[in-house]
């Protein structure tokens, strides 16, 4: 154990006392008294010390208590007096009492000191780190004809690579399928695919499929990536996996790979690379990232339960209808995609069994193109050349084919409060989530796609806070001129002007705006 008395390291009122501030003061006396009898003088100390004015006067302390001097007490204001071994052996006390009461009034023991902290002795780290589940920091196997050596990393609390490798697939001793795995975020995700990849891989390639489905091997391999991608996303798991993967088959090397792990083959001693890093810097990764976006405004009514969860949920559940082409596999469309998406979120919503639901707008950018959706009364309007173009329409009761298809379903729609409500009770007849109207609040929405031409400029996804107060081209109006600067443009300063207008002119619902550039979008040809 480690003792450190007056550290300016530690705080003592934070730190449970295990001994009183008295027991400590008598501590020092004993031990300074026994090193004052041996050297004949106080110990003189260091001035630099936390310790030197407790040396000193524990030192003349304890030779008061051992002679018990009469000598009235010093005051808590007087300095203590310092006796030399021959002044203090002339000392006498007179009674007990006195020297009881002149033990215990000294300003010395009253002094109150800080507290001992015992603090374990250890290393650099105060904690073992765990190690993976198999209880090992590193893993090695060898064969005659692969080897694999991982070790964790010194800063790494789990080893979060794994490595797959199996021979004589199909009882044939040239097809084989080996594959590294670069977790990150965990070892969740490294770990599936090392169970998972390359069953996915040999399904699609060697039973045959892409000669019965009349694909090629590339396409095989990417479909097995996919699904095992699919499938891991499912688990609701958090972290992520980089992938190099090379298959033996038929006397050909089909090398894969998906993130920045590399294979590299000696080609007569010669450093051949057989696969490119995916990283965010390349060009074509760039382009593809920046290709790629979405957008979307909740307003959520009866608290903030379901606009909260359709702003974590909803973005990625477009996403995996859509990017990774489910549309396509499945022959479907893009909308049909999307409203997969929103129904799916609202099923998941409500087997939260919450209250409350959400109005929806959701922009969706892709290849060039621009997808727009939306369910309840959040609107998207777009800037064509300073022209407001509506891309959505606002679903009330009052909307005639809102009207007539909540009446077929026996719900009744009236003027409450002076607005049209769905039962008497909620202004919008679509949303996500209000489990109590379910049967006439749909989630379905509808959806436009619009191709970016270089006259459309901007886009405004905002909540019916603003569009009660602000005309659709007066919004463009005001923002345009915020968001086309060609010097500085400032869309953020744009969106606090629209709320701050429809707040100056009473609004007194909650507002949110958000405006995309368009032109960082458009298609490249």
């Amino acid at each position: 154990m480690l003792a450190v008395v007056s550290s300016p390291v530690f705080s003592p009122p934070r730190i449970s006392l295990k001994t009183s501030p008295g027991n400590i003061a008598l501590g020092l006396t004993q031990q300074h008294l026994s090193a004052a009898l041996v050297d004949g003088l106080p110990s003189p100390g260091s001035s630099a010390s936390p310790f030197w004015r407790s040396q000193r006067g524990a030192s003349s302390l304890g030779i008061f208590k051992k002679e018990l001097c009469a000598s009235p007490s010093p005051t808590l204001d007087s300095a203590p007096t310092y006796l030399s071994r021959s002044s203090a052996s002339s000392v006498s006390c007179s009674s007990p009492v006195a020297a009881s009461n002149l033990c215990g009034s000294s300003p010395l023991l009253k002094r109150k000191r800080p507290t001992r902290l015992d603090i374990p002795m250890s290393g650099l780290l105060a904690y073992e780190p765990p190690v993976d589940s198999d209880g090992r920091r590193e893993v090695e196997a060898e064969s005659a004809r692969y080897s694999v050596y991982c070790k964790r990393g010194r800063k790494r609390i789990e080893m979060e690579d794994r490595h797959s490798a199996a021979l004589d697939l199909c009882g044939d001793p040239q097809m084989a399928f080996f594959g590294i795995f670069d977790g990150h975020g965990g070892s969740k995700a490294s770990h599936f695919c090392s169970e998972n990849l390359g069953d996915h891989i040999l399904e699609e390639t060697i039973i045959g499929k892409e000669e019965k489905l009349g694909i090629n091997i590339e396409e095989a391999v990417r479909n097995g990536y996919l699904r095992t991608d699919a499938e891991f996303l499912k688990e609701n798991v958090k972290g992520g996996t980089c992938c190099v993967t090379a298959v033996v088959r038929n006397g050909d090397l089909i090398v894969s790979n998906a993130g920045d792990c590399r294979a590299v083959m000696s080609f007569s001693g010669a450093a051949k690379a057989l696969t490119s890093d995916h990283r965010p810097s390349r060009e074509d990764e760039k382009d593809r990232i920046e290709s790629l976006a979405f957008f979307g405004i909740f307003d959520g009514h009866g608290g903030s339960k379901a606009s909260h969860f359709c702003s974590e949920n909803l973005g990625d559940h477009i996403f995996e209808e859509t990017i990774i082409g489910k549309e396509e596999k499945l022959g479907i469309n893009i909308e049909e995609a999307v409203r997969n998406g929103y129904l799916r979120t609202d099923a998941e919503f409500l087997n939260e069994n919450v209250k409350g639901g959400t109005c929806c707008v959701t922009a969706v950018v892709r290849n060039g193109d621009l997808i727009v959706s939306n369910a309840g009364d959040c609107r998207a309007v777009m800037s064509f050349s300073g022209a407001a173009k509506a891309l959505t329409s606002d679903h009330r009761p009052s909307r005639d084919d809102e009207k007539d298809r909540i009446e077929s379903l026996g719900g009744y729609v009236d003027c409450c409060r002076g607005v049209w409500r769905l039962q008497g009770s909620l202004a919008v007849s679509r949303g996500i989530g209000d489990s109590h109207l379910k049967q006439w609040v749909i989630a379905e929405p509808e959806t436009s796609i619009i191709k970016i031409e270089p006259e459309c400029e901007f886009l405004i996804l905002a909540s019916d806070g603003l569009w009660e107060k602000v005309s659709n081209q007066e919004a463009i109006d005001i923002a345009r001129p915020l968001c086309m600067d060609p010097q500085r443009p400032s869309p953020l300063s744009a969106c606090k002007k629209l709320v701050n207008l429809s707040v100056s002119r009473g609004s007194m619902d909650d507002i949110s705006v958000l405006i995309v550039q368009l032109g960082h979008y458009l298609k490249q040809v």
